[in-house]
């Protein structure tokens, strides 16, 4: 074989090569060394792309450089063609500014609104009671965009909703993307007067604007029922989100004398907080605070 497994050719040894002072190089030597240079020469490779591939190439770790743009499908792609893959995710839980990972051409965004707070019951006297509704979760919009987000966007994100004490609860502020999607926050939930019997419906959930891939409303937060006579008291869970995050209910038994009971915050991005309850004298209650909005960035080439 004119070359060995590594691709290093050696020179046949004969009485050719290596020469000898006074020894006289045969016909069939030369014949034998010419051929095996020929067949050495057939294996390499024409600059001028003559030569056909026989078998893989392996880089040894080196790079293929100056490779022109593919345009068939049998081509191999230079780096700036290799789009599609995925280089970064941008995580907002605060408001700030998106700048492009170095390579990005398209992104996919998700935008999740901020969840309201639930209601707080006010002071009950005897005989009476008073429940919060849960408050509304933010909505899910998701978009694919090609253009448009460089050199930055600018990045809002909403905050949860506070619970107010013995009063209708906050709703979630505002989350957007540049002018691409805007989401407002859940609506914040409600409460009634004190009275011997009472119920008040939840907080809306938010729907925005701008997804080209989803528009998704958020969940409404429960309403809540109360019944002196039925000794029965239950505030509002809040809203989930797309991320879920359950605050829920309060109960209270009216049988059992005062009682007051604070709403539950949400625990996931989005979802709103629960109502407070209050019966027989108990105090005014605040309602769970919702959760901020958030917004995620997928960056692909």
């Amino acid at each position: 074989m004119p070359r060995n497994g590594s691709g290093t050719y050696n020179l046949v040894n004969n009485t050719w090569y290596p020469p000898v002072n006074g020894v006289l190089a045969t016909s069939t030597d030369w014949n034998t060394f010419i051929s095996d240079v020929g067949s050495a020469l057939t294996q390499s490779v024409s600059s001028d792309g003559q030569t056909p591939m026989t078998g893989n190439l392996p880089m040894g770790g080196n790079k293929i450089t100056g490779l022109a743009a593919g345009t068939a499908n049998t081509d191999a792609i230079n780096f700036t063609q290799q789009t599609g893959r995925l280089l970064n995710v941008q995580i907002f839980a605060a408001s700030g500014t998106y700048t492009p990972t170095a390579g990005t051409t398209r992104i996919i965004v998700e935008v999740v609104g901020a969840g309201g707070a639930g209601g707080g019951a006010v002071f009950t006297g005897a005989g009476t009671l008073s429940a919060g509704s849960g408050g509304g979760a933010g909505g899910f919009s998701k978009s694919f965009l090609t253009s448009g987000f460089t050199p930055t966007v600018a990045v809002t994100v909403g905050a949860g909703g506070a619970g107010v004490n013995g009063a209708n609860g906050n709703a979630g502020g505002n989350t957007s993307f540049g002018a691409f999607i805007t989401m407002p926050g859940g609506g914040g939930g409600n409460v009634t007067a004190a009275a011997a019997i009472a119920g008040a419906g939840g907080g809306q959930g938010s729907l925005g604007t701008g997804g080209n891939i989803v528009n998704q409303r958020g969940n409404g937060g429960d309403p809540s029922v109360a019944a002196f006579a039925a000794t029965y008291l239950q505030s509002g869970a809040g809203g989930t989100s797309i991320y879920g995050g359950l605050a829920p209910s309060a109960f209270n038994f009216t049988g059992g004398g005062a009682a007051a009971t604070n709403g539950s915050n949400s625990s996931a991005s989005g979802s709103g907080g629960s109502g407070g309850t209050s019966t027989s004298g108990g105090g005014t209650t605040v309602g769970g605070a919702g959760s901020s909005g958030l917004i995620t960035v997928y960056e692909y080439s």
